[in-house]
């Protein structure tokens, strides 16, 4: 079970209620389990009814990337070849091996001949193949990403269970392509992929997953457990997605006693519950993190440049500080450009703690001194001021009003610019016209390739490098991590990538966002790990309960099902 994470108001109570929780648990079935009469076990029946902010776009896996209730509703509906694990490493999910060639180019996968569709044919290489296809495909009217990733590589079904991709040249992160969710050839290859958005809410939602679509209504999706599948079934029988405006509507129909899960909200509205023991939390870090740039090229603030003073800026900022600033989100301190739970995050890297006074005196050494005593740093009669650009999300805002308060406490003189996220990308960061900027980067999980935000290649508009940061040795690191296939000489590269990259310094890692989830202390047995995503907070439903049963039984009972 994840511990929770959270800001130091609330994390002492929420580790309590989690692990208590635990403990009362496992106590009172332990308790029960030494009756020589009777014990109490989980029971199949009940409802789980999640809340959620929204409504769903379409139950499509190959079309849900860009809908947060599509991706879990996906997830639970569909499979596809791969899936992440908790390090958000690559593995098989439909498959059951990856053979990868000795050149790179070429993988074959296998695929399980025991998985079914919900209306119970039997998956196919067939239903691979199409899938890949339509991603490939030009008129694809998806996430572009997927699209570009597709093109890389020709895929074919050397029989029906197994599917073989071939790349013009070695491409590590191809992998994470993998771990999209299948579409069934038999629904959806009569429609022309140029027609797809068109004809996407009228066929029928057939999956691959462990529960099927079983009737949708104006407030509420519901799941039941797939028919097809050889799988545990689950113990709640009935999953109902129901949709709300807002989190604080989520929040109030928790209260309101209509939801046993909340999948937002929980960390701005936790005040308001009355009993906190009816709510558990549970909270896992995500493959993102929060993070400065700067823009290296600016010419309104060349001191940029310096690596003297990008060192003294990162000093100059307590980030456990800042990611405690707001109940609206939580976090944990970040020392990477890759995510500290990541299977590719090195231990035992450079370090640089708060520490103003060392932040003053590398300043000093700059050539940055209050000479005139106003209070601001200068150089040559010029005093020292940048703007922060940052969106209008509650949270980074937040993030970005307490970072300027530390440099502002230095004496450097800080423009906060807030702009809606289209504006500040189209505005700021894809024209290079910013100083720094407070970000969030995502798509971290898989191979985390830093090449696409970090190579003095991907500069141009619609690139991720916006800061323009530009280091031969670190280009070399990333364009070798990309086509090498020896597991740790991978690691080696993308170790020495994180030393460069602090030794550097082009942007300043600030925090890992965490997710929080909260579920109603009625529902027993719920463990949520480690995430990849969101999406994947109901991956161990099917060992959820409700229900439970008293049993006559001769002995002690060791412990429940499952």
């Amino acid at each position: 079970m994840q511990e929770p994470l959270a800001g130091p108001a609330v994390r002492g109570w929420i580790t309590a209620v989690i692990l208590g929780g635990f403990l009362v648990l496992t106590a009172t079935f332990g308790r029960q389990a030494a009756d020589a009469s009777t014990a109490i076990l989980p029971n199949y029946g009940g409802v789980y009814r999640e809340g959620v902010v929204g409504t769903p776009l379409h139950l499509n896996p190959v079309l849900c990337s860009v809908n947060a209730i599509d991706r879990t509703v996906c997830r639970q509906l569909f499979r596809g070849l791969m899936t992440f694990d908790s390090q958000g490493a690559v593995v098989p999910d439909l498959a059951v091996a990856h053979e990868v060639s000795e050149d790179g180019l070429v993988h074959t996968l296998r695929m399980r001949p025991d998985v079914f569709w919900h209306d119970g044919l039997r998956v196919t290489a067939q239903d691979a193949v199409y899938t890949f296809e339509v991603l490939s495909d030009p008129d694809f009217p998806g996430d572009p990403s997927l699209t570009n990733a597709a093109r890389l590589a020709s895929v074919r079904a050397t029989d029906s269970f197994t599917v073989q991709f071939r790349l013009e040249q070695p491409f590590t992160p191809f992998l994470n392509l993998l771990t999209v969710g299948l579409l069934p050839f038999h629904i959806h290859s009569n429609v022309a992929v140029v027609d797809m958005m068109e004809y996407v809410d009228q066929l029928p939602v057939v999956g691959n997953g462990p529960m099927q679509l079983d009737r949708t209504g104006d407030d509420f999706l519901r799941l039941v457990p797939s028919r097809s599948q050889d799988e545990a079934v689950p113990y709640i029988p009935i999953l109902e997605f129901r949709y709300h405006a807002s989190t604080a509507n989520l929040f109030q129909a928790f209260l309101d006693g209509q939801l046993e899960g909340l999948s937002a909200g929980v960390t701005e509205n936790l005040e308001l519950l009355p009993n906190r023991q009816e709510l558990q939390v549970f909270a896992s870090a995500q493959p993102s993190l929060v993070m400065v740039l700067f823009n290296l090229r600016s010419e309104t603030v060349p001191a940029l440049a310096e690596l003297q003073v990008r060192k003294a800026l990162l000093h100059a900022i307590n980030r456990e500080v800042v990611v405690n600033s707001t109940d609206l989100a939580w976090g944990t301190p970040a020392d990477s450009p890759i995510p500290a739970d990541h299977w590719a995050y090195k231990e035992g890297l450079t370090q640089y703690p708060y520490d103003p006074v060392l932040a003053l005196e590398m300043f000093g050494d700059s050539g940055w001194r209050d000479r005139d005593l106003d209070g601001m740093l200068d150089r040559d009669g010029i005093p020292l001021t940048l703007s922060l650009a940052v969106s209008d999300d509650r949270a980074l805002r937040a993030y970005a009003e307490t970072i300027a308060a530390y440099w502002r406490d230095l004496g450097i003189g800080v423009d906060l610019v807030v702009l809606p996220f289209a504006r500040l990308l189209t505005e700021q960061l894809d024209n290079h016209s910013f100083d720094a900027a407070l970000v969030q980067v995502s798509g971290l999980e898989g191979d985390p390739d830093p090449f696409r935000f970090w190579h003095s290649s991907q500069t141009a508009p619609g690139q991720l490098n916006y800061g323009g940061w530009s280091n031969p040795y670190a280009d070399g690191l990333m364009e070798r991590s990309r086509i090498e296939l020896d597991t740790e000489e991978r690691h080696y590269l993308l170790h020495r990538f994180q030393d460069v990259f602090l030794a550097d310094l082009p942007a300043l890692p600030i925090s890992s966002p965490v997710y929080a989830y909260g579920v109603h202390g009625r529902v027993r047995n719920v463990q949520v790990g480690q995430l990849n995503s969101p999406a994947e907070r109901l991956d161990t439903f099917a060992n959820w309960f409700i229900a439970t049963t008293r049993v006559t039984i001769s002995g002690d009972v060791a412990g429940f099902p499952r």
